[in-house]
């Protein structure tokens, strides 16, 4: 029997970016926090005949993508077999063993190749609800391997939640209590290629060596300070957050605070790449943004606002023009069960 599911693939943020150093590889270690947004990509999946066969598995996977107009990237999106939701559904069913079809319809609304994880949410979303689907089929183990085998970003979004992040994406601690954050993202309508974007990184640092490896986020460290813990993470942003309401030097400090935890090692070479980045964070600060900064490697910047009506608000006097996109949204918390 046919069955149809309607799954919203949700954005993420980056609250801070570190480069912790390159591995043997070429995959880069990396330590961030990730929290979800509410800006979230559209994801119908039609099961049709799919199940588990005793043989070898033949699996036929449609695909359909429809972009909002002036979506920042959409004229990028690849043939299907590129298209990571495609590629998790093909990797789940073959790991499964299961045969049949299997319609994927995809609503695009976060931006393309703009550090907001569209296509790794894509792809998480895909697993989970084949996994949700079919459980038990695949090991939990497995689940995982298969996110990190289709891009660093696709551990976070198999369960989509505020979390610490660190290796190549397989390192994942979820943090409780982190305060939600009313948000401007703005886009200049430009799509930065990750690639390139690590590749300026690796040439800056091809003369230099990196400092020893730090782990945790570099404004929580003191001379020979210990690793905070996840408890100690969200302590000092709700902190940093609630002292904003206090006096003005409260203010000043809590701003100086945030500013450090949201400190991003790819985004001056980003800048370079794409100069739009610093200039629209000074517009966004114009606007009453008490902190911006940039989400993983750009081109996406964000400005965080006291609320929501006034996140709303900037944006709508900002008047943004095409090709510049914005969205005025917020910061999820643990999904409901």
């Amino acid at each position: 029997m046919t069955s149809t599911v309607t799954v919203f693939a949700h954005a993420k943020l980056n609250l801070g970016l570190r480069v912790l150093g390159c591995r043997s590889d070429g995959y880069h270690r990396l330590e961030s926090v990730f929290v979800p947004i509410a800006l979230a990509d559209s994801l119908e999946i039609e099961f049709g005949d799919l199940g588990p066969v005793a043989g070898s598995p033949a699996v036929e996977i449609g695909f359909e993508i429809e972009s909002d107009p002036g979506l920042p990237g959409a004229g990028a999106v690849g043939p299907p077999e590129r298209n990571l939701a495609v590629r998790a559904a093909r990797s789940f069913c073959g790991e499964a063993g299961l045969s049949g079809r299997l319609q994927l319809r995809l609503s695009k609304r976060i931006p393309v190749g703009a550090g907001l994880g569209g296509g790794s949410s894509d792809a998480g979303t895909v697993l989970r609800a084949l996994d949700a689907r079919f459980p038990g089929c695949v090991a939990a183990e497995r689940l995982l391997g298969l996110a990190v085998a289709l891009g660093a970003d696709v551990p976070f979004f198999l369960r989509a939640t505020p979390s610490r992040v660190g290796g190549i994406g397989e390192e994942i601690s979820p943090l409780t209590g982190l305060r939600p954050l009313s948000l401007l993202l703005v886009n200049p309508g430009v799509s930065l290629s990750t690639a390139d974007v690590f590749s300026a990184f690796d040439r800056a640092q091809s003369a230099l060596t990196l400092g020893p490896s730090r782990s945790t986020m570099r404004a929580l460290e003191g001379p020979g300070a210990a690793p905070r813990s996840e408890d100690s993470l969200v302590t000092a942003f709700n902190s940093a957050l609630s002292s904003r309401a206090n006096s003005e030097r409260s203010k000043a400090s809590s701003a100086m605070t945030i500013s450090n935890l949201l400190t991003n090692d790819l985004e001056p070479f980003a800048t370079f790449l794409c100069p739009q980045v610093s200039e629209l964070q000074e517009q966004i600060r114009r606007l009453g943004a008490h902190n911006t900064a940039m989400s993983g490697s750009g081109a996406t910047v964000y400005g965080v606002f006291p609320d929501d009506e006034t996140a709303r608000d900037a944006l709508e006097r900002a008047e943004f023009k095409a090709p510049i996109w914005a969205c005025a949204t917020r910061s999820l918390g643990e999904p409901k069960q």
